[in-house]
Parts: structure tokens; C-alpha cells; sequence
């Protein structure tokens, strides 16, 4: 049977008035990533893809990266593979796409998945150097 968990503690990291929801996090280089998506409303025409990282364990966080694919853009994950930082989410009625980095604050512009055909590509994970998903 798997340990219980125990939360530690809970803190607001952003309340900016925003309609800040889908949350990712991992852990990089030492320090803790946050994902959200941003927007006005829970659906909105300029929706983005917001990252903030806690190098204190999570007592305080700067933005490093926003992202924004051509509509909105929502459903932020991130997940760790080698020494690359993904984010991860989803163009509204579009697609899958992407941004990486490799030291945590100089990321990739956003791209769109090839041939992911509109599938939403959901808490993608690296396991023995081979990428896999669920997708809907």
C-alpha cells in the first residue's frame, strides 16, 4: 500500500484577477515549476499558457515563460525528459502543442504537434526515454 500523502501547506502563488486554472507542476534543476492557463474567462479568444518557478520550495515564484498558440491556448502540463523541461497543452478545437527548455528560462517558441489530427494530448510523461500520453 502507497504512503498517505500530507499536505504541507497551501499557497496562492497569483491572484491577479484572471481566470487561472488547468495546472501543471514538475520539479528541474533544483527548483519547482508551476503551469496555468490564463485568461478572462474559463473560455476566451486570448487565452495563454503562464510558467513560474519557486527556487525556495514554493515560497516564491517569478514568471519565466508564456505561451500562446494561435487561439486559445489551455490545459498546461509539465513533465521532465533527460535534461529538457516540457510544457505542454492545447490549442481550443485545434490541436496539441509545445515549448521546451533546457536550463529553465530560455524556452522554445510554442509549436504545434504534427499528425496529432485535433486529438488533445493529455499528462504527457517520459518513462526508459520514450514519451507516451493518453489522448481524447
Amino acid at each position: 500500500m502507497a504512503p498517505a500523502i500530507r499536505l504541507r501547506s497551501n499557497r496562492r502563488i497569483t491572484a491577479d484577477g484572471n481566470h487561472n486554472a488547468f495546472t501543471g507542476a514538475a520539479w528541474f534543476n533544483g527548483a519547482l515549476y508551476v503551469a496555468f492557463r490564463q485568461g478572462d474567462g474559463h473560455v476566451c479568444d486570448h487565452g495563454h499558457l503562464v510558467v513560474m518557478r519557486s527556487r525556495d520550495e514554493g515560497r516564491h515564484f517569478d514568471v519565466v515563460h508564456v505561451a500562446r498558440g494561435q487561439v486559445d491556448t489551455r490545459d498546461a502540463d509539465l513533465y521532465v525528459a533527460g535534461n529538457r523541461l516540457y510544457l505542454v497543452g492545447f490549442e481550443a478545437h485545434v490541436g496539441s502543442g509545445m515549448s521546451w527548455t533546457d536550463d529553465g528560462l530560455v524556452w522554445s517558441p510554442w509549436t504545434r504537434y504534427e499528425g496529432t489530427n485535433g486529438w488533445w494530448l493529455w499528462k504527457p510523461r517520459c518513462f526508459q526515454g520514450r514519451h507516451y500520453c493518453a489522448g481524447y
